[in-house]
């Protein structure tokens, strides 16, 4: 038997730290799986944190040799079906479905990526104002920047701000050249698709 559930986080209002947010909700479904497994994986959660770790290794492979394949015959979904928000700089979305597709043996090792890229269809969609992707890049720079011992040295904090913010359009621009994301409307957006093991951004293969 598979089972369907929906976990979904909603706020009117964030202030923390300084951030504000408004309109926030995250919603994530969860669909065919194997009602055993979750069940098998919800004791393994809540097993007493002494646990030896021979204890958790013996649980683990009793999952994976048990359950695992099972599970993943179902053909399972978990999406990120609507996460939104509003922030000072503007809005933004953002969704992801996630399939996994005709498994019918586990791959060894478990942990093989091409097996999973060939089993796994995936499909994600950004869309965020301009000032927002700005103002998270422009973070990114400076965190970058910061963790470079000679620029902290010879910058103050405010002139790694504005260096920054002065380099991010430039940056936006170049990943606009690529085709990775796009800039309509005074709105960036970008697509990811894998199938197949074939992945495309924008409808551009990579």
């Amino acid at each position: 038997n598979t089972t369907d559930f929906q976990i979904i986080y909603q706020l009117d209002n964030v202030d923390a730290a300084g951030f504000g947010a408004s309109d926030f909700k995250i919603s994530v479904e969860a669909n065919d799986f194997l009602v055993v497994f979750i069940e098998n994986l919800t004791d393994f959660a809540n097993k007493p944190e002494t646990m030896e770790d021979a204890e958790v290794q013996a649980v683990v492979e009793s999952l994976i040799e048990n359950d695992l394949l099972e599970a993943l015959m179902m053909s399972p979904e978990l999406n990120v079906s609507d996460f939104h928000g509003t922030l000072p700089q503007g809005k933004f979305s953002f969704n992801m479905f996630n399939k996994i597709v005709g498994v019918d043996a586990l791959p060894e090792p478990l942990e093989d990526q091409t097996y999973w890229l060939q089993h796994v269809n995936s499909n994600a969609q950004l869309n965020v104002d301009k000032d927002v992707l700005e103002f998270f890049a422009g973070l990114y720079v400076e965190k970058q920047m910061q963790q470079t011992p000679q620029i902290v040295e010879s910058m103050t904090p405010e002139q790694i701000s504005n260096y920054a913010a002065e380099q991010t359009p430039a940056m936006l621009d170049s990943l606009t050249q690529q085709g990775l994301i796009t800039l309509e409307n005074e709105k960036y957006s970008t697509t990811f698709t894998l199938k197949g093991g074939e992945a495309d951004i924008n409808g551009t293969p990579f």
